[in-house]
């Protein structure tokens, strides 16, 4: 596989590029994945964490919530991580 520039600088430019990265899955099983249902879902969960992306813009809440790399957020690990998969399902889509 060759070297592709998956750089990004911002939260905008890293949902762009899963946003792309999900269509493209979409467009693959559509032409050769034999319309795999499990392949949809994966593609839609790629474009959703785009979304999940932009909400990183604004820290201070999901800081708090899930701490960072010098305190402890209010959620234990298994919230934060019922939480994440929470607003993962909550992220729509052109397709939803």
């Amino acid at each position: 596989m060759k070297e592709k520039d998956l750089t990004f600088g911002s939260p905008e430019e890293l949902a762009a590029m899963l946003e792309e990265i999900g269509l493209r899955l979409h467009s693959k099983n559509r032409m050769g994945g034999g319309e795999s249902r499990f392949l949809w879902l994966l593609a839609e969960t790629i474009r959703k964490t785009g979304r999940l992306a932009l909400l990183a813009e604004d820290r201070s809440e999901l800081d708090a919530l899930y701490g960072d790399g010098y305190t402890n957020g209010t959620l234990s690990d298994d919230e934060q991580l019922d939480h994440f998969s929470a607003l993962l399902r909550e992220q729509r889509t052109d397709k939803h």
